[in-house]
């Protein structure tokens, strides 16, 4: 669920490890943040940050 939350996030505004872990929780099993950012860095997905930046360099 959070490669499909990520890859279809807007570039610009990407998804917070807090924001992924709360629309999660709404309508699943309740996930920490530090959960899904264990889950992020397992699954190799960027942080939100890193991710934003990369949105902005490929824009260019």
């Amino acid at each position: 669920r959070i490669q499909k939350m990520v890859a279809h996030e807007d570039p610009a505004n990407p998804l917070s490890d807090d924001a992924i872990a709360q629309m999660i929780s709404t309508d699943g099993p309740v996930l920490a943040r530090r959960t899904v950012a264990k889950y992020r860095d397992m699954l190799h997905i960027p942080s939100s940050f890193q991710r934003k930046r990369q949105g902005k360099l490929n824009g260019m």
